[in-house]
């Protein structure tokens, strides 16, 4: 019963942090344009926000994480 729901919070946690929602905090770091190319390209090769920023942008994973705590968007 607990491994489920361990499970289950590894799985939030997943879609959570893949949400397309995340990109907004980016307009003011990289600029829209390239925020939404972030997310476009995300989601067209089916790869995580994170993969598609450092392949985008300059910006590091940890920079990524730091503007794109869901957290501080709530």
């Amino acid at each position: 019963w607990l491994l489920g729901i361990k499970e289950q919070l590894k799985r939030v946690k997943e879609r959570l942090n893949n949400s397309l929602m995340l990109v907004p905090p980016l307009n003011k770091i990289i600029g829209y344009d390239l925020a939404s190319n972030v997310s476009l390209n995300a989601y067209n090769k089916n790869i995580s926000l994170t993969e598609s920023c450092l392949e985008l942008t300059s910006l590091s994973e940890s920079d990524f994480d730091k503007y794109t705590n869901p957290k501080n968007m709530v």
